[in-house]
């Protein structure tokens, strides 16, 4: 996001502050983002910008990407049970206006989106969510598989070239299934998403 929408940013360093463009669903203002790498910097923008100008003289290079750069927009399966308004980057940016605004916010997701998901929970319920996620948001999603993989050892895991899946069983009893799929249409249903890779049936 950084270097794709703001100013002040190098591929050199992490740190550093600048504005940034705003999408198309965003609201009015202006977005200022500042990274900063020392104790207690981020309590303000002015603490942030001032532990970089202490900093930049010998700058931390730039950590390696964890989770590839995925760029090929591809068309994803969107859908919320009722009651739910939206995942969260939707859902955060409008929570104070009622009724939000969704309608730009999603399309512009349906419309960049490099990354769909499909994310089962079965109680006594069936739960099932379809969404599509930009190249800002790949990082946390795929991260948040391996971090549930860290906290559940029993998980079924399992990933291919275009798809990772996630099973685990939660402490309250509920059982969730989640894939992730980089091709397009593949969060249809969970078998499609998970094309190649074993996991539980019965907890989908």
């Amino acid at each position: 996001m950084t270097l794709s929408r703001c100013t002040g940013f190098t591929n050199k360093t992490d740190i550093g502050d600048g504005k940034c463009r705003k999408r198309s669903y965003d609201l009015p203002g202006q977005m200022t983002i500042c990274i900063c790498i020392t104790s207690m910097c981020n309590y303000a923008v002015s603490s942030c910008k001032e532990s970089n100008k202490k900093t930049q003289v010998h700058p931390p290079p730039a950590f390696s990407p964890v989770i590839r750069t995925l760029k090929q927009i591809i068309k994803c399966s969107f859908y919320l049970p009722p009651g739910i308004y939206s995942d969260g980057q939707c859902n955060a940016l409008y929570w104070q206006q009622e009724p939000p605004p969704f309608n730009v916010c999603q399309k512009y997701f349906e419309q960049n989106s490099v990354l769909c998901q499909i994310q089962i929970t079965k109680t006594n319920t069936k739960e099932v969510i379809k969404n599509g996620y930009t190249n800002e948001e790949t990082s946390y999603y795929a991260i948040n598989i391996l971090r549930q993989k860290s906290i559940h050892p029993n998980a079924i895991f399992g990933e291919t070239i275009t798809s990772t899946i996630i099973q685990y069983k939660e402490d309250e009893g509920s059982y969730v299934s989640n894939c992730l799929c980089t091709t397009n249409n593949c969060n249809k249903d969970f078998e499609i998403c998970a094309n190649g890779l074993k996991y539980n049936k019965a907890w989908v």
